[in-house]
């Protein structure tokens, strides 16, 4: 039997800020909508999440994103 890990079915979503003050206040909001934040690493770095990166409009969990977005994730 395999055992249920809820937390692993959760959806993630990507995030990406400058600084751990950016990344904790965009983190927040993220948690409180039910979503499991995934960091993707800054600014610069945000193209996958953007219209047209490999990642906008994908839903998964926060592995799947973690596995498309490759080193980034």
């Amino acid at each position: 039997m395999v055992a249920w890990d809820a937390a692993a079915a959760l959806l993630g979503m990507a995030v990406a800020a400058d600084g751990t003050g950016a990344l904790r206040v965009s983190k927040r909001p993220v948690r409180d909508a039910g979503f499991v934040p995934v960091r993707l690493g800054g600014l610069d770095e945000s193209g996958a999440m953007e219209p047209g990166g490999v990642l906008f409009g994908y839903f998964s969990t926060a592995a799947g994103l973690r596995a498309v977005a490759g080193p980034a994730g």
